[in-house]
Parts: C-alpha cells; sequence; structure tokens
C-alpha cells in the first residue's frame, strides 16, 4: 500500500509553514523502503504508472490541510 507523509516547510524569518514535502512510503510486511519499489517497478516497466499513482495521493493529502498551498 502507498502512503503519502507530509512534512511541514517552515519560512524561517517568519516561523510560519509555507508548504509541504511529501514523502512517499510503502505499507508491507518486507518493510522495503520507497526507492526498492520504485525500482521494481521501473524495471517491471510501471515507474511512470507508480510515479503518478504517488504525486496523486500526495496532491489528495496536501488537500486536506487548510492553507497549504505548496506541495515540494
Amino acid at each position: 500500500m502507498l502512503v503519502t507523509a507530509l512534512q511541514p516547510v517552515f519560512e524561517l524569518a517568519s516561523r510560519k509553514v509555507v508548504g509541504a514535502e511529501a514523502l512517499t512510503r510503502f505499507v508491507s510486511e518486507d518493510g522495503d523502503s520507497a526507492h526498492v519499489w520504485f525500482d521494481g517497478a521501473a524495471a517491471a516497466g510501471l515507474g511512470v504508472s507508480l510515479e503518478i499513482a504517488a504525486l496523486e495521493s500526495a496532491v489528495r493529502s496536501m488537500q486536506k490541510l487548510p492553507g497549504i498551498s505548496t506541495l515540494c
């Protein structure tokens, strides 16, 4: 299962949250890191599809946060 974690991005001068960095994680029994999943998908010819799924998940997650309009 693909999961998006959002990490806040702060503006140092104002100490305000100005955006969020999207981090893709995968929930699995083996605990493989994201790069293993992306590398495997690319090797199977599914790299672009997985990248799009990760991006769509990031956008959906960001839309749930009030006042955040920048995704890194």
